[in-house]
């Protein structure tokens, strides 16, 4: 089923997407430490992942099963 892969994938996305934030937190706050006890500068770089926005096909079950207009 293409929207049921479609969902997974992006689940997965979605998983490492949190946990790259996590781990960004993490090291952030570790750093601002050093930074305020060393009374040095600080980066402000940090990055994570984007994401993807999934189309998902028209399911007619969802219509039918779970009764949305």
């Amino acid at each position: 089923n293409n929207n049921r892969d479609k969902l997974l994938s992006h689940i997965g996305e979605y998983q490492k997407q949190v946990q790259d934030v996590a781990s960004n937190f993490h090291d952030r706050d570790h750093s601002l430490g050093q930074s305020i006890r060393s009374k040095s500068t600080h980066s402000n770089s940090i990055s994570v992942q984007g994401t993807y926005t999934y189309k998902l096909e028209d399911s007619p079950y969802m219509e039918l099963r779970m009764k949305i207009k």
